[in-house]
């Protein structure tokens, strides 16, 4: 992964854990603009659900309401898709926007 003070690459490539940071921390529906009272912010690949929290209360709530040591990417959590309904669920009857 390169850091900021990491000189440019002048290979025009991109090594494998480059790669695997631009698949887990980009956006897979780029059109959809965030909104800005959003609590989490749902993005869903494949089987796989990325959960990022974007406010302080939502990231309380993923603390207090899901298991400990959860599986973390690039700050969101990582779920399965048969999860999603009933968390999102939780989540809005808490009082939280998830977009």
């Amino acid at each position: 992964m390169r850091h900021r003070l990491d000189p440019p690459r002048t290979d025009g490539g991109a090594d494998a854990e480059d790669r695997a940071d631009r698949l887990c921390c980009t956006r897979t529906e780029p059109w959809r603009a965030r909104s800005p009272t959003a609590d989490v912010e749902v993005t869903v690949v494949g089987n796989t659900v990325l959960l990022r929290p974007l406010t302080r209360r939502a990231s309380a709530w993923i603390a207090k309401n899901v298991q400990q040591n959860p599986e973390r990417c690039c700050g969101a959590l990582v779920m399965s898709l048969e999860y999603l309904e009933d968390v999102v669920t939780a989540m809005r009857n808490d009082g939280m926007t998830v977009v």
